[in-house]
């Protein structure tokens, strides 16, 4: 596919040329524009290379809440042909040392809301490297504008070079590094704009977090479309409403739980409608349609879903904001569709045994296009597993219909089998939800002697409402309303919350790891010192 960049360089640079003095980046009180950006990366770049020995393939560590500099180190990095590896800020101790002896960087960069946590994690290793506070990269000798921008024109690497790597989320607990090339992350950025096409002369608010895949839809594509960042820190849904409403934000990208929490702060009020059109870029899950219906009057936002995964940089497939309001005028079901492929994107549906699946046949999603990676790092035999032939397997388990529209039916490992019926537990959940007293859910497997697994789900209530053995057989008999039998939950325990990844996705092994051997039956409490549980006979 043609690509808007040939380098991330040419990202900055073009930004240069449209204004050099205009912003390009805000964070607290702190602008950064096009010229210092250019300019403190390239002054960084020099940095690495000469006081941290940064070479074509090294890999430099970012341990930090949301801030400039991580995007900084990106640029820096990628034009002296280094690897940034961003490391998620609510690791354990162990999960960042599992990491960093993975990644072996030659430098790990933290803030002061990180430093307990990078040095708990380094204290575990024999291996030498530099700990820097990233408080500490501020002022650098300084290049002039014109020698920074001469000096980007030339990046060490070229569109096969890695530059950055993520470690997957970990909902099934394998920590596994992700090397994405230039190529890689210019072709999503590219995939996506076109897709999309993000408005220009306003500004992009950033409030997922940097270390994760979203990173590109929420801070590269809108800096390849020449919007300004607004980053913050961590997500609040306080901050996040009142720059919504008094800074030009054209661009932001949530997740389903984030959306929420600024529809409950809002109460039923709306936001004042600004100078350009306000899209909601989401994924990590599928939206409810009372919560796509509520963010559009209260947020007066279009809202555009994504699936993918770090294997394939971040997205495979979109749902316009055409197809939400196709979906809530007449065409339902599209809004439990994750949309088309991307441009340059082939999306397929196998068997288990490799062989492809006509339109409306459940099997595994395989990917392949410029946006999938090309290999785990250090782990080819895992490697081997996922690429085949140029095709990534994504394990999630879905189909395509004859439209191409992908639906997205469980990750495969989730789907539950009772008694020999496979249960696809999102069309569980999407009917617990719809439950007046229901906020949250998860549905999950346990295991059973004779049915070999029943149906549990995990639910969060809405304020006002109680966890009584009442309402909880109120939620079964709702399902039995609308559900075939095998599908039914066998047992409800409510939780104050579900587990969740930093981006928002439900970590379903842990609400399995910690449920009990033996659920109480016919609604007798059977754990007064944890969650409340109850269980309706079989």
């Amino acid at each position: 596919m043609h690509l808007r960049e040939r380098s991330l360089n040419e990202v900055l640079l073009s930004r240069l040329q449209q204004g050099a003095e205009e912003p390009l980046l805000t964070w607290h009180d702190r602008v950064i524009t096009a010229s210092e950006a250019v300019a403190n990366v390239a002054s960084l770049a020099q940095y690495l290379r000469k006081e941290i020995g940064v070479a074509p393939g090294s890999r430099v560590a970012v341990l930090a809440l949301n801030r400039p500099e991580t995007l900084l180190l990106l640029f820096a990095a990628a034009h002296i042909g280094g690897i940034v590896v961003l490391l998620n800020t609510r690791y354990s101790p162990a999960e960042v040392a599992a990491v960093l002896e993975d990644a072996s960087p030659c430098a790990l960069f933290y803030d002061t809301a990180t430093q307990a946590l990078a040095e708990a994690g380094a204290a575990q290793l024999r291996s030498p490297f530099h700990m820097v506070p990233v408080d500490d990269l501020a002022p650098q000798p300084a290049l002039s504008v014109q020698e920074a921008a001469q000096e980007l024109q030339h990046p060490a690497g070229d569109l096969a070079t890695p530059v950055l790597m993520l470690y997957t989320s970990g909902t099934t607990g394998a920590l596994k590094g992700v090397p994405l090339t230039q190529g890689n992350l210019l072709a999503n950025v590219g995939q996506i704009g076109a897709a999309i096409t993000p408005p220009t002369k306003a500004e992009a608010l950033v409030v997922t977090p940097l270390f994760h895949a979203a990173l590109i839809p929420s801070a590269l594509v809108p800096l390849s479309h020449g919007l300004p960042l607004v980053v913050c820190e961590r997500f609040s849904p306080a901050e996040a409403l009142e720059l919504l409403a008094t800074r030009s934000i054209a661009w932001t990208v949530m997740v389903p739980t984030m959306i929420q929490a600024c529809l409950d702060l809002l109460g039923g009020d709306r936001l004042p409608s600004g100078d350009h059109p306000r899209f909601i870029y989401y994924g990590a899950s599928p939206a409810p349609r009372a919560l796509i219906e509520e963010a559009m009057r209260g947020l007066g936002a279009q809202l555009i879903q994504s699936y993918g995964l770090t294997e394939a940089t971040q997205a495979v497939t979109v749902l316009s904001p055409h197809d939400h309001r196709v979906g809530l005028a007449d065409a339902p079901h599209l809004l439990r569709s994750a949309g088309r492929p991307l441009p340059a994107t082939e999306l397929a549906v196998w068997s288990s045994d490799g062989t492809p699946l006509p339109s409306g046949q459940v099997g595994e999603i395989v990917v392949r296009g410029p946006q999938v990676m090309g290999g785990y790092w250090n782990r080819p035999a895992e490697t081997a597993q996922v690429l085949v032939n140029g095709w990534l397997r994504t394990g999630d388990a879905g189909f395509l219909d004859e439209h191409g529209y992908l639906y997205v039916t469980d990750r495969i490992k989730d789907v539950i089998i009772s008694g020999g019926e496979n249960v696809f537990s999102p069309r569980v959940e999407d009917v617990v939800r719809s439950h007046a007293a229901v906020r949250e859910v998860a549905v999950v497997g346990l295991r059973h002697a004779v049915w070999g697994e029943t149906v549990h789900a995990v639910v969060v209530l809405r304020p006002g409402f109680t966890e009584t053995p009442e309402l909880a057989a109120d939620i079964i008999q709702h399902c039995r309303n609308h559900l075939a039998g095998f599908e039914i939950p066998r047992s409800i325990e409510f939780a104050s919350e579900l587990p969740k990844s930093a981006t928002g996705k439900i970590l379903k092994r842990l609400l399995r790891e910690r449920a009990p051997e033996t659920i109480a039956l016919a609604c007798d409490l059977r754990v007064p010192s944890g969650p409340a549980v109850w269980r309706e006979r079989r």
